[in-house]
């Protein structure tokens, strides 16, 4: 198959360290992988590592452009299918697309309208950008949603159930399989029990709350916090008051090549996030967390559940004293946490990037998408 992936988004640099962008490429390679022959055009080819084995790299220009040079790129190469990664900078493909008899594969993280007029400020005067989100959504030959709220989302937006499947983010299981964490444990003086968390710093992840909650267990351990944003100086200031035996490390933005070796210096990888109404996110550091072995600790939203299985322990949302309580319980209990290791790895088996490709390569074929 000939596959046609766009990215729009000026915000998801191609080589990039955020969940995005490790998205964008995971699955290009993952398709190329298969077999396909795979054109990737993003508007930012920017980064640590903006190449992606097996698959052609196009920059996707400015949005008065792009209909063009979709056009003239489309019949150089005649793809059988147009995947693309929806963003507010979306632009002609779906016009293009149907012009030209191709199928349109609308892949949706995240319900953006009305997150980025609750995080961002936008405005949208007379509901034009929500009214053209719903039209793309509804429009497309398939969605595929990363969790099953935004599977709800686009049914709302009017998308067919047939059309819409969910494929969650996956996991590099290989990369995570043999990290040595003693390098980064030794410097960072890390001793005791390790927990940790690796993400982008902000409000909802819930990181302060976290370290908030590890100041009351009664224990010597250690909080390795892998990752920048904009929480970064009030975590700091929260962990002005951990009790004594305890210490935390704020490592900064990490290289995601490198994030492995971090996980495998953690005993313990907590996703403590915030309670929010509908809660619709994959998050890579679950499938991280997991793919290393670690027993997760994460607030009961959403996918969560189904996704850490019998590998970690759920608490209540906005819950400081439930976190408190799980956390002393597992720093305690090696044994378990061993268990539950074991039930991790074989968890991330079945989220590889290739198993996402496997999928997204049937929705794009038109195919029944395999479970």
């Amino acid at each position: 198959m000939r596959i046609a992936y766009l990215c729009a988004d000026r915000g998801i640099p191609l080589g990039g360290r955020k969940g995005a962008s490790v998205h964008v490429r995971s699955v290009a390679a993952g398709l190329a992988r298969r077999g396909h022959r795979v054109r990737l055009a993003c508007r930012r080819t920017d980064g640590d590592d903006a190449s992606v084995a097996g698959v052609d790299v196009e920059r996707l220009p400015a949005e008065d452009e792009q209909m063009a040079w979709l056009f003239a790129i489309l019949r150089e190469f005649p793809a059988d299918s147009l995947l693309e990664r929806y963003s507010l900078s979306t632009g002609p493909a779906l016009a293009v697309a149907r012009q030209l008899g191709i199928r349109y594969v609308l892949e949706l993280n995240a319900p953006l309208v009305a997150e980025a007029i609750r995080h961002r400020g936008l405005t949208d005067p007379g509901g034009r950008l929500a009214e053209r989100e719903r039209h793309l959504i509804a429009s497309a030959d398939r969605v595929i949603a990363v969790s099953s709220a935004l599977a709800e989302y686009a049914a709302a937006c009017g998308a067919p159930a047939t059309r819409i499947v969910v494929i969650h983010n996956g996991v590099d299981v290989a990369a995570f399989r043999n990290p040595d964490g003693r390098m980064v444990r030794e410097q960072y003086g890390l001793s005791d029990v390790v927990i940790g968390f690796a993400g982008s710093l902000k409000p909802w992840h819930g990181v302060r709350a976290l370290v908030e909650a590890v100041a009351q267990v009664p224990a010597p351990v250690s909080l390795l916090i892998v990752g920048d944003g904009p929480e970064r100086e009030a975590i700091r200031e929260a962990a002005r008051h951990l009790a004594p035996g305890q210490r935390a490390v704020l490592t900064g933005a990490v290289a995601h090549d490198r994030v492995p070796d971090f996980l495998a210096a953690m005993d313990i990888g907590a996703a403590p996030f915030e309670p929010q109404p509908g809660f619709y996110f994959s998050p890579l550091k679950i499938a991280e967390y997991l793919a290393a072995g670690l027993p997760v600790v994460c607030t009961a939203q959403g996918d969560l559940p189904a996704m850490v299985g019998d590998a970690g322990v759920l608490v209540t949302p906005g819950d400081g004293t439930e976190l408190t309580g799980v956390l002393e319980r597992l720093v305690r209990d090696r044994p378990t946490r061993a268990r539950m290791s074991q039930a991790a790895r074989r968890q991330a088996e079945q989220m590889s990037w290739e198993r996402v490709a496997e999928r997204v390569e049937a929705a794009l074929a038109g195919e029944e998408v395999p479970v």
